[in-house]
């Protein structure tokens, strides 16, 4: 018999895809979470068509707006907290509503107003480690992608060389398996 490639769940409205069991069952666990602690923020996270955790990778993640769809690598679930993977969640739903409001989602402007509405949930959720941790990454900009020499590199979504893009096409072709 043919091993699966993905694990599929429906949480409310969004599919839910990860290489393994154990993956899948935590981002339906954060999603609970957040439902029942911060029913304002699922509101806008559930506008997502899917949530998708690759089977291999480290802790890099995309949204893709045009799609609605939310991917990432597995140890962003595997080694996140609870309070610290919800607010990732949180983070992303900024940047669904500022899509879906027809406003900038990308650049500076976006991801401070997606960070500071991070910050606050993982000050009230989570360690004054993980808010700290939060400020530092916030500082090197995460969203710019810099070469060795650090030019900024121009890295489109929709390259076919982006693994995570690649992931969201077949998903939106119906080829995710």
């Amino acid at each position: 018999m043919k091993k699966t490639k993905y694990y599929f769940k429906k949480f409310k409205t969004i599919d839910v895809i990860a290489g393994d069991q154990e993956n899948l069952r935590r981002v339906v666990e954060t999603l609970r979470f957040i439902e029942k602690k911060e029913p304002k923020f699922f509101k806008q996270i559930q506008k997502l068509r899917a949530i998708i955790v690759r089977r291999a990778g480290t802790y890099n993640n995309s949204f893709f707006p045009k799609e609605l769809v939310y991917v990432c690598e597995p140890a962003t679930i595997r080694e996140a907290s609870q309070a610290y993977l919800s607010s990732l969640l949180v983070h992303e739903g900024v940047h669904i509503k500022q899509y879906t409001s027809k406003r900038t989602y990308i650049g500076d402007v976006a991801e401070e107003e997606a960070y500071k509405t991070q910050k606050k949930f993982l000050k009230k959720y989570g360690t004054d480690y993980e808010v700290e941790w939060l400020d530092e990454i916030f500082k090197k900009k995460w969203w710019v992608k810099k070469d060795k020499k650090g030019k900024i590199r121009r890295e489109f979504l929709g390259d076919k060389n982006n693994r995570l893009a690649k992931i969201c096409e077949d998903y939106t072709r119906g080829k995710l398996k």
